[in-house]
């Protein structure tokens, strides 16, 4: 979750700095639609610092931040330098200083890990030679990274990602970049590892090979306590990329992946885009085909800085938006907040997604919807470790999460208008006695619209106990 906090960080060369903090975000351009100008909010690590006492209020115990290595654009998806901090975000010792102070508050950072693509002014390629006028693969054939990259006609024609030119495309099957990426001396991930980051998330983790991942948790595991996520947005366990079955979760590879097929499910489920029963089904088979560890694993999203924004997905409805929070927080796995998305901020895709956090208009209502299911969550064990199971009605879509004693049951009515539990819920599960007390305790309660019902075995227990205090007396 990142904190975007406006500064006096100097800007870079070809961007500016919005004259309020009310101005949405916008790209300057060509005839061609090439960005010409980049924008720059002020975000920096002192920043996030300043608002770590708001990060522990609303409950978050781990922030998983965008690339923050030197690049040219405000993504920084085009790296520049994998060894150097961005100047617009401060220095190694701020962000050192992060890291720490965060720990401190028992708060963990995740780092989001480019290796698929350079940008093509970095220290690598360095076409605009700001690196040096003889440095980098596109100005000289013997530069010790010409090797990375695939020139079909040198300089100007090379492999690129997605055809993007900005973006030269590295190959990642070269040694000298996998040696330069996870290698167990000098390598940017000891580098980083060693300042105490706590893992990263690959970014398209379609372009990496499966034995580049591996090589990357291999890594990983020469440090204690890393976690290795990945962005895939399709079920990681049946996936086929440029013609290969992938070993995402399938062993020394990823430790889990971001669950958009979740995010999915929920729009599809409020917008009644499908039915609850096929929305059931579909989330019953994710279940059923990841191992169970990397099910837990998962980072669960209603939104990130590739999506619109969940609130604008969901036609800018409070109660709906409710929903989806309650279906993150309830679901397996961890929930990942795209910051602002507690705070009401709404926008169609990049760079609308983007907008400044509204430090001084958060939606209240929706601050305080997201931090109840926050501390719900905290406060139920079960919703960690606890097995899952889907049910539905006609109009219904409920979430089970159990262990051999206990249970925590959502019922969610995503319509328009009310309905009424008449024994016809449906449980993609055995007929067990936990389950029939389930289907009991919903019979005949009738939801409103966009509204849920929430259950547990506690409120049984604690019902139980205060009759048997009664007929005592």
């Amino acid at each position: 979750m990142a904190i975007l906090i406006r500064s006096l960080t100097p800007p870079k060369k070809n961007s500016y700095i919005y004259a309020t903090e009310e101005d949405d975000p916008l790209y300057v351009k060509d005839a061609d639609g090439e960005i010409l100008r980049w924008d720059f909010f002020g975000g920096n690590f002192k920043g996030i610092l300043q608002k770590i006492p708001y990060l522990k209020e609303l409950g978050v115990n781990g922030i998983y931040l965008n690339p923050i290595f030197e690049a040219s654009s405000n993504h920084r998806y085009d790296t520049a330098d994998y060894f150097a901090i961005d100047p617009v975000l401060g220095t190694q010792e701020d962000f050192e200083t992060l890291v720490n102070t965060l720990h401190e508050n028992d708060m963990r950072l995740i780092l989001d890990g480019v290796f698929s693509h350079v940008g093509q002014n970095s220290r690598y390629f360095n076409v605009n030679g700001n690196y040096g006028k003889d440095k980098g693969a596109y100005n000289d054939r013997y530069s010790p990274y010409y090797s990375w990259f695939t020139f079909y006609d040198y300089p100007d024609d090379y492999a690129s990602w997605w055809g993007i030119k900005d973006l030269p495309e590295v190959n990642k099957e070269d040694p000298g970049f996998q040696a330069f990426i996870y290698g167990n001396t000098n390598s940017v991930l000891s580098k980083w590892n060693q300042l105490g980051v706590d893992g990263w998330r690959l970014d398209v983790a379609d372009e990496l090979s499966d034995e580049f991942i591996k090589g990357i948790r291999k890594n990983l595991e020469n440090f204690p306590e890393k976690v290795l996520l990945g962005e895939v947005w399709e079920d990681a366990s049946n996936k086929i990329s440029y013609h290969h079955r992938r070993e995402y979760i399938l062993g020394d590879h990823l430790q889990g992946v971001m669950n958009y097929p979740l995010r999915n499910s929920v729009i599809d489920l409020l917008n009644e885009n499908k039915t609850p029963e096929d929305v059931a089904k579909s989330l019953m088979v994710l279940y059923e085909n990841y191992p169970a560890d990397i099910f837990f694993n998962n980072l669960n999203n209603i939104g990130t800085h590739d999506t619109e924004r969940i609130l604008s997905e969901l036609g800018n409805h409070l109660q709906k938006l409710d929903l989806a929070f309650a279906m993150m927080f309830i679901f397996p796995g961890v929930p990942c907040i795209y910051y602002g998305d507690e705070a009401g901020l709404t926008g169609g895709k990049d760079p609308e997604n983007r907008k400044f956090f509204p430090w001084n208009t958060i939606n209240q209502d929706i601050y305080d919807d997201c931090q109840k299911w926050i501390s719900f969550r905290k406060k139920n064990a079960l919703l960690t470790k606890g097995d899952v199971c889907f049910f539905y009605g006609p109009q219904l879509f409920g979430i089970l999460r159990y262990s051999e004693d206990n249970y925590v049951a959502l019922l969610i009515n995503p319509g328009n208008y009310p309905t009424t539990v008449n024994g016809n819920l449906t449980f993609i599960a055995d007929d067990t006695a936990m389950i029939k007390e389930v289907h009991q305790r919903f019979s005949d309660r009738t939801l409103k619209e966009n509204s849920y019902l929430l259950i547990t075995s506690e409120q049984k227990k604690k019902s139980i106990e205060k009759y048997r205090a009664i007929t005592k007396k």
